[in-house]
């Protein structure tokens, strides 16, 4: 049975061509994607540009089975969206998405069909987070310009649509405020062959002084919360490849991300805590709601 992701998505960009079915060479063949269908865009208002394009879109996918549909859908289709932002250099919005194995036109009669609905795609209505009166003292608190750039980064995390960009947000937040968790030190070069520091450059005689990162500052932190040694090196570790392109980002380590999200938000929460007076019962006494990334909540089956 042939898999698809059926999306309709909100862009500034315009590929008024009618209904287009992008090309694409056998050699540079995507691993999944078979082919990027979009439609005649409707104009509509859009976040950062009027009029915008509202597409509906259909990627049919090389997968096994819907198991690995579920898998790779939403990876798939945010990739196609962030290569059609970097054309366009505008923002490019999901509205809905459904992973089905229904064709795209009619479907036959007599034939049983799945649909999967993702839940970070429902409108559903989620109560909002009272904040006590006494607690919006906050928000005229004099901070430290490092606090304010983590809060800026924690709030730009609820905009996240992916655990990757939540999980980097939060990581930048927490790395903002390192500094001030504890005074980073110096260290010098050490030989990866043999461990041992060179104080002083071999061939000039100059310090090889430089100062640490924060990374010191955080595990300690984290430690102190309670996290193993193993959990903290897997999260730096998480971080680096991210941030520094050290290697791929597997669908597996996506979801494992996905998984450590609460305590990474717990434990920026209460270092802006510390760093600002508030005790522990003052807002915010809890992470946020979050629906589980790509992790299918409604699964339809129906038939003609």
């Amino acid at each position: 049975m042939a898999w698809r992701i059926a999306s309709t998505i909100r862009c500034g960009v315009i590929l008024d061509m009618g209904r287009v079915q992008v090309p694409a060479a056998p050699s540079e063949r995507h691993r999944y994607i078979q082919a990027v269908r979009l439609e005649r865009p409707r104009l509509v208002k859009g976040w950062r540009t009027s009029p915008a394009a509202e597409y509906d879109v259909d990627l049919p996918l090389g997968v096994a089975d819907g198991q690995e549909a579920r898998k790779v859908g939403l990876s798939c289709l945010g990739e196609v969206v962030a290569a059609l932002s970097f054309l366009g250099s505008a923002p490019v919005e999901v509205v809905k998405v459904e992973i089905t194995d229904s064709p795209a036109g009619e479907p036959e009669a007599c034939h049983e069909y799945t649909t999967i609905f993702l839940p970070e795609f429902f409108k559903a209505d989620i109560p909002p987070t009272r904040v006590p009166a006494a607690h919006a003292g906050f928000l005229l608190k004099r901070k430290p310009e490092r606090v304010v750039r983590a809060l800026r980064w924690v709030q730009k995390s609820h905009f996240a649509n992916n655990p990757v960009d939540e999980f980097t947000f939060l990581m930048i937040a927490f790395e903002a405020v390192s500094d001030l968790l504890k005074e980073p030190g110096v260290q010098h070069w050490h030989c990866r062959n043999c461990d041992r520091e060179v104080v002083t450059c071999p061939l000039c005689g100059a310090s090889t002084e430089s100062k640490k990162s924060g990374e010191t500052a955080m595990r300690e932190f984290v430690a102190s919360l309670g996290w193993p040694p193993r959990e903290w090196k897997t999260a730096w570790e998480r971080r680096c490849k991210i941030l520094h392109g050290e290697a791929d980002m597997s669908i597996e380590e996506e979801h494992a991300i996905g998984e450590r999200l609460p305590k990474l938000e717990a434990a920026v929460i209460a270092a802006v805590k510390g760093l600002t007076g508030l005790a522990d019962r003052h807002s915010p006494t809890r992470v946020r709601h979050r629906f589980p990334f790509s992790d299918p909540q409604l699964e339809v089956k129906w038939h003609v």
